[in-house]
Order: C-alpha cells, then structure tokens, then sequence
C-alpha cells in the first residue's frame, strides 16, 4: 500500500490529480519548477491529502540541481518513518531532466514508480494526454534488474573471505528487492551462515544454512543468474559437512571434523595476509586434536584431568597445574596434555615429543610473542607458511583434506 508520494509538477496538473486520486497517499512531496509552483494549489482543491511539503526545482533543466532536489526529497520522506515499498515516485510532470532525476535519486532504494498515459494525446498524438484520458501505471521497482552489479560486489567480498560484507550487501538487496524477494533473502541467508561458520558459530550456522534453503535457492535462480545457482549447488555440499560437525560437536565436544575445520580457518586468515590470526588458529588446531585424541580414546577432558590418569612420574611435574588440592583434578596446557597424550601410546603424539618437541616450542613462541597475546612482535608469511607445514605433520593432516568454501 502506497502511503507516501514523490511528484514532479509541470503543466499538466490533472495528471496528478489523478495519480493522487488514484494512490490516496497520507503525505507528498511535490517538486515543481518556479514556474510550476503556481498548479499545487489546483491539485490540492481536487485530492484529499492530509499532508505535504513543497521543494521548488529552481533549475528545472539542469539534471544535477534536480537530482539533488529529488534526494533532498526523498531523504526527508525517509525520515518521516515511510519505509521503502510504502513510496512511489510519479515522474509524469516536469521537465525530462526532473523526470531523469527523480528516478535517479530514488532508483537504489526500490520504491515503485507510478506514470499517468493515456489513450489520446494532443499535439498529433505527442506531449499532452487529453484530460480524462488518464491511465496510471505502476511499475515495480526495477531494483530486481539492476541488482547484478550489487551481486557482483557480494561475490568479490564473498570470494575474498569477507563473509559478513557480502551478506549484507544481499540482505540489503532483499530489503529492496520485489519479484526476486525470496531469492534473495534466502541467498543473503546462505552468505550469513558462511559468516557465522568462519566465527565458529556453528549452531547459528546451520540454522541460517536451513532457512537459506540451498535447493530453494538453485531452483529459483537456476534461470535468473547461473553464478547462484551453481554456488547454491555447491553449497548443499558444506551444508553436509556442518551438520555433521554440528552433529559431532554436540554428542563429543571434540571431534576430527572440528581439528579440520579449524585448520580450514587459519588457512583461510593466511590467504587474506592476517598471520597472526592464521597463527593463533595453527595453535588451536594442535590443541584440539589433542582434546579430541584424549577424549575420544581415553575420556580424558584436558580442563579437569583426575589425578588417577596421570602417570605418577609425571605428578610432581604437573603439580603447577592442579586446580584443587582436595579433589586433585588438574587443567593442562598444550604441552603437558600432548605429554599426557604420549604417555596413553599414542605414536602421534610420541612423534611430536621426541622428534618435533622444537617446532611445538617454535608454535608455542610465535603464539605466546604475538601481538594478540602476550607481547607485540608481528607475524610474517614465512612464520605462517613454516608453521603451517609443520602443524600439518603434527597431527598428521593432509592439506588437501581441508574443507574449502565454495567461490561464488
């Protein structure tokens, strides 16, 4: 329902009257020229509007003084609380250039258009529609067909790793889409769920990933735009993993699928150049494939370790770490945990003690040292690159197991 109107005047005012009459909005903005301004006081004696204002185009043929005219107009529509598919602009009057530059002004935030033809024109059939004539036409707004180069843009963000911008570059395209709503508020939903994936939200995640619908969503752009509904296909497939990750994490806590997945991310910070990101995400990695192979083979949980799973050898040496002398549990920090781990024969874990115990120590320096922890020395590509490699023959990963993001 149309509440509110923006009109550009000029001489033929019973166009207006019948767009007004027409649409019954609540309030208008008229944008007349000066020698124009005199027909307001006419359409107002033949429409019932509650409220208007007036914006005189001084300039009625120069299109950059009408277009700032036009946004000034619109802002102040805007403001007044009208929201987007409550607002027509009706460009029938005026001067090309006020035409030209309403449309313009008012094009990006999907408003509908509303034209007066009509059957008879005078003048040989050009310039004036024959009072009683008069045929308003709507037009939804055309943002459905001019939304490929804000899709453009969410693709490049998308492909560069910045989740959360694509999405609201597309949730913002929804907002002010009409025939392509549902296309794309499910897509902007899609792109949500990536962003809150790569923040570790999982859970939100894979409910984003459900309302998104990524077969709704290659069904109803498979025509439209192939580039969706290819990256739509290819999203069902992390759509598999995350629900069982999620699956996982719930029933476990520490799962492969979350060592993977975190590996995943600290290669994805590592692509963007954000090493000391990417370095913290190398660490985490290493720890959770720790707490995974403890709890997973022993049912050990590395935060609250009884004193009965640990090696009595290893008791004096992990004193520091005890969190209650009476009940004698202790949380262990990575190295001791992988010590821990060792100590349960897992060859891994012996691996890393005795023959790569300087590349965790390396880990462990460029973690601690960082500017995000506990001192302020930078990171580099090479930092990032050694440690990677080094992470992988840790835990004893391929890269090429690494779950990726589909490009869009």
């Amino acid at each position: 329902m149309i509440k509110a109107m923006l009109i550009t005047l000029g001489g033929t005012p019973q166009a207006l009257v019948q767009s007004l009459n027409y649409h019954k909005p609540k309030f208008v903005i008229f944008i007349p020229s000066d020698e124009t301004v005199k027909f307001i006081s006419e359409v107002l004696s033949k429409t019932k509007i509650p409220e208007y204002k007036t914006i005189i185009a001084h300039n009625p043929n120069n299109l950059g003084e009408c277009f700032k005219t036009s946004a000034e107009a619109l802002q102040l529509i805007l403001k007044k609380g009208y929201k987007s598919e409550e607002i027509a602009v009706d460009y029938t009057g005026g001067t090309k250039n006020m035409s030209a530059a309403v449309a313009l002004a008012s094009v990006e935030y999907g408003v509908m258009y509303s034209y007066v033809a009509g059957e008879e024109r005078t003048k040989n059939g050009v310039v004036i529609v024959v009072d009683g004539t008069e045929k308003v036409i709507v037009t939804q707004t055309p943002w459905d067909f001019l939304a490929t180069s804000e899709i453009r843009k969410a693709k490049n963000h998308f492909n560069n790793f910045h989740f959360y911008t694509a999405y609201q570059i597309i949730e913002a395209l929804a907002d002010k889409a009409s025939q392509k709503k549902i296309l794309f508020e499910r897509l902007a939903n899609l792109l949500k769920s990536f962003y809150l994936w790569e923040n570790f939200n999982y859970d939100g995640a894979c409910e984003a990933m459900e309302k998104a619908n990524p077969q709704s969503i290659s069904e109803l752009s498979e025509e439209y735009d192939r580039s969706i509904y290819e990256f739509a296909c290819k999203a069902k497939k992390s759509f598999g993993f995350l629900k069982a990750l999620c699956n996982k994490k719930e029933q476990y806590n520490y799962c492969e699928e979350l060592v993977r997945d975190m590996l995943a991310n600290a290669r994805r910070k590592g692509e963007m150049g954000l090493y000391t990101d990417a370095i913290l995400r190398l660490y985490r990695s290493v720890e959770l494939w720790t707490q995974w192979k403890l709890g997973s083979d022993h049912k050990i949980d590395t935060s609250n370790v009884k004193e009965e799973d640990i090696p009595q050898y290893l008791i004096k040496e992990f004193a520091c770490y005890k969190r209650n002398n009476k009940y004698k549990f202790y949380k262990l920090p990575l190295l001791a945990s992988i010590k821990l781990l060792a100590e349960k024969r897992n060859k891994q874990a012996k691996k890393i003690i005795n023959e790569m115990k300087d590349d965790l120590n390396n880990l462990m320096r460029a973690r601690n040292y960082c500017s995000l922890e506990h001192n302020m020395e930078p990171r580099s590509k090479k930092d990032y690159d050694r440690l990677f490699d080094k992470v992988l023959k840790m835990i004893d990963f391929e890269e090429v197991e690494l779950r990726i993001f589909p490009k869009f």
